[in-house]
């Protein structure tokens, strides 16, 4: 349950902080850290909320003084998601199954679970895909130079998700983007 807005969801909807010992509150990706975690919704909303000192989502929820930076904690969720992102599509291309460059993208577009499109993709080029790809699923992606480092490349403005194999990225680029905001 979210100790933000108190719904239950699914734990892959959700992001799990623990406490440690001396009270420092962190965010643990992969629910791995010992002792009792707090959860709250993979959405922008909750996660401001859970980090404000004022309404005291981290302290009420753990029962115990609670030692955190909202900003630094903040971008460290924000950086850790967005690595699972990057490793998600660099897996994929390590596989053989990532489609990169917007014409393969386009042609295939039907034999794809989605398309992923860089963050600093131009107006023109989302405006061409929307025209030419239409019906596809779109996906909100880093910079197109962080994407080309995630694929061990040059910058990558336009990537095909596979159908099958691309379901843990999908979800890593959902879990980032709702909290992203």
């Amino acid at each position: 349950m979210c100790i933000a807005c108190r719904a239950s969801k699914p734990q892959h909807q959700l992001l799990r902080f623990a406490r440690s010992s001396d009270g420092a509150v962190g965010f643990d990706l992969k629910n791995v850290l010992p002792g009792t975690g707090a959860w709250v919704c993979a959405a922008s909303t909750c996660l401001t909320r859970a980090l404000d000192p004022k309404q005291g989502g981290f302290a009420r929820a753990f029962d115990e003084p609670v030692v955190f930076d909202a900003a630094v904690l903040r971008a460290q969720v924000l950086s850790i998601l967005e690595g699972e992102v990057r490793n998600g599509l660099g897996l994929l291309r390590r596989q053989g199954t990532l489609i990169l460059g917007r014409e393969e993208v386009v042609r295939r577009a039907a034999d794809l679970a989605g398309i992923g499109l860089a963050a600093d993709l131009s107006d023109n080029s989302r405006h061409e895909l929307d025209e030419r790809a239409v019906g596809a699923t779109i996906f909100a992606l880093p910079a197109m130079v962080d994407v080309g480092k995630a694929t061990g490349g040059r910058p990558v403005g336009v990537v095909g998700l596979p159908k099958r194999g691309s379901e843990q990225l999908i979800a890593a680029i959902t879990r980032w983007q709702a909290t992203l905001g």
